[in-house]
């Protein structure tokens, strides 16, 4: 349970991290390039971390309730598959394990 925990903050400090490097980027773009002030910079910067953060979830929600199902009914289908095939096989080489025993 902890390791969960921890892989969330990790995976959470990776996005943070990266939509406050393409604001800052985009901050550095309106002053340098463009040559507003700071006072737009920021505003710029602000803007667009909560644009980003809204992309992200407005994305999020779409996978988890569009994309999600149907993965998981792929993935449980094919694991019913691979259950049904190992039943198959699991007599037969419990039945060579006997046999290696006996003739031994």
């Amino acid at each position: 349970m902890i390791a969960k925990k921890t892989d969330y903050i990790i995976i959470y400090l990776f996005l943070f991290a990266s939509i406050l490097c393409i604001a800052m980027t985009f901050r550095l773009f309106v002053v340098k390039e463009l040559q507003m002030d700071e006072f737009t910079g920021v505003v710029a910067f602000t803007i667009c971390c909560l644009l980003l953060s809204a992309i992200y979830i407005s994305f999020q929600s779409i996978v988890n309730e569009y994309l999600l199902p149907i993965v998981e009914r792929i993935f449980q289908n094919k694991k019913k598959s691979l259950s049904q095939s190992n039943s198959q096989i699991e007599p037969q080489s419990k039945s060579k394990d006997i046999c290696s025993v006996v003739c031994t």
